[in-house]
């Protein structure tokens, strides 16, 4: 079927504002509001939103930089699994920040090969990927993170453009946050305050945040990702 979602909130308190989806009814073929709370309960494989964790890994590591230049073929054998950009292209040297604006699968996976699996695996973590956000919804999914542990070269490949793992909407606004945060995890808030029959308001605590890459690494790509915008 076909979904849509839309969050609101403020990046530096996580806090949710909004939070919209709508869904066609199979019966009908209309689109409506969803029956359900989709932005937080269902799970699904995003592709190339992740790429943002790969390559913010890649510069927190040092290893690139937005003009480090990265030969890029169309197409990229991993083992038993080829992997291809949108397009067909001679291979030609890509800036890191190109192969973001352009979404480049095969340079996106090369920046992982030479980051490595733990690398990417702990990044995929710390951006909040394969648990619940703990927003306090009973609906909340944590989403899929098969554990590094088992990763093959071709999941490592996969999970580099978000083909080998899942989230839902409110994990990838939440990751997204990452950046505009200067490179900490606010985890979504859901709930401001409970207040008792008695009248007693009572803040809810928010879970602590974590910096996850540098202010530096978090810039750096900030400035890559509205290079996406401009090309």
């Amino acid at each position: 079927g076909v979904r849509g979602v839309a969050i609101i909130g403020r990046p530096s308190t996580g806090e949710v504002l909004a939070a919209a989806s709508v869904e066609r009814d199979e019966k009908t073929g209309k689109v409506g509001l969803s029956s359900g709370p989709i932005a937080l309960s269902n799970a699904y494989q995003a592709g190339s939103v992740f790429k943002l964790v790969t390559v913010a890994a890649a510069v927190e590591s040092g290893q690139v930089d937005s003009g480090t230049e990265i030969e890029v073929p169309w197409r990229l054998v991993v083992d038993d699994r080829t992997f291809s950009d949108s397009e067909e292209h001679a291979t030609e040297p890509m800036r890191v920040s190109q192969i973001l604006a352009e979404s480049s699968n095969v340079g996106t996976i090369k920046i992982a090969q030479a980051l490595g699996k733990d690398a990417l695996y702990e990044a995929l973590v710390g951006f909040g990927f394969g648990s619940v956000t703990g927003i306090g919804h009973p609906a909340e999914s944590a989403g899929l993170l098969p554990d590094v542990g088992v990763w093959t070269e071709p999941d490592l490949a996969a999970s580099a453009i978000g083909t080998h793992q899942s989230a839902t909407a409110l994990q990838l606004w939440s990751a997204y946050n990452v950046i505009a945060n200067d490179g900490h995890y606010v985890a979504p808030r859901l709930v401001d305050s409970v207040v008792s029959p008695g009248g007693t308001r009572t803040e809810v605590d928010a879970r602590p945040d974590r910096q996850v890459i540098s202010q530096r690494a978090a810039r750096e790509v900030s400035s890559m990702l509205q290079e996406v915008v401009r090309e």
